[in-house]
């Protein structure tokens, strides 16, 4: 503004409402920011999943062996045409490379 000194100037640039904002945002994080503008609070359920954490840590299946999990995200039919599905896919192996023997064991566990 016409008349401040540097100082001034400097100080209300500091102290502008996009600064503030910013360093808001630094210390609450992107959920702190979004939770705090009320995102969230409402889902549409035919379009959601939830991946549920086990705690025990105990895995179900007694013992079978997965070759192959995949899964489309279906986002076309969310996001409506123009966009395309993507499809996850993870495959596992038991074998050991040198021996050629299983190990049991896969060779990716996903913990999460």
């Amino acid at each position: 503004m016409p008349g401040e000194s540097e100082a001034e100037q400097i100080l209300r640039s500091i102290l502008s409402p996009s600064v503030i904002n910013g360093v808001f945002e630094a210390f609450v994080g992107a959920n702190g920011v979004m939770y705090s503008k009320g995102y969230g609070k409402k889902v549409n359920l035919s379009k959601s999943w939830v991946r549920l954490y086990n705690a025990n840590g105990h895995r179900l299946g007694g013992g079978h062996r997965v070759k192959k999990v995949s899964m489309s995200d279906s986002w076309q039919d969310m996001a409506g045409s123009g966009y395309s599905d993507y499809q996850y896919v993870q495959t596992y192996n038991y074998d050991y490379s040198q021996t050629g023997m299983s190990s049991g064991v896969a060779s990716y566990i996903s913990h999460r």
